[in-house]
């Protein structure tokens, strides 16, 4: 806006300049001094300086909402990956409540199986939900992993090359 302004303003220039010069055998040197002055005043735009400035307004009334728009989406960005780190922990929490329950049951088949109460098959299904249980842990820890990397990225506090050799460190 104030760009736009500054073009209908009373613009004043001034150049200053010198210099030396000789031809050898043909003319002896001379000093030569220049000195130039301009001054432009608009005087007449035919209403295109109002419809600038008009222009100029919305273009920054355009990025200020534009300014709040962008904060509006970061702040939801940042409150779903919240919200996604939070569910991720209930699902560890679940998972882990579903791997103590498949573990009491198995060994529970185990000493039904050892006792001739319960079949082979029941046996081999126990151990089935047993390892599929250990398999939605580990899947449920791991996806946490990338909720919190997603979730650091999105409050701007990801620094990739030093957390990288951290976590690799850790484990």
């Amino acid at each position: 806006k104030k760009l736009t302004r500054a073009a209908y303003l009373p613009q004043l220039g001034a150049q200053v300049s010198y210099g030396y010069s000789e031809v050898p055998d043909i003319a002896e040197g001379s000093w030569n001094m220049n000195a130039m002055a301009q001054l432009s005043v608009p005087v007449f735009h035919w209403r295109e300086k109002k419809h600038k400035m008009q222009q100029a307004e919305i273009n920054e009334q355009m990025a200020i909402l534009e300014l709040e728009n962008t904060r509006e989406l970061v702040t939801l960005e940042i409150s779903q990956a919240r919200l996604k780190l939070e569910e991720g922990l209930e699902r560890i929490q679940l998972a882990r409540k579903s791997l103590e329950e498949a573990s009491e049951t198995l060994s529970e088949v185990e000493v039904s199986y050892n006792a001739g109460l319960n079949t082979i098959t029941d046996l081999l299904n126990a151990r089935v939900a047993h390892q599929r249980s250990e398999a939605s842990l580990v899947k449920a820890l791991s996806d946490y992993e990338v909720l919190i990397t997603k979730w650091l990225k999105a409050i701007g506090q990801l620094n990739t090359g030093q957390q990288a050799q951290q976590n690799n460190e850790e484990f």
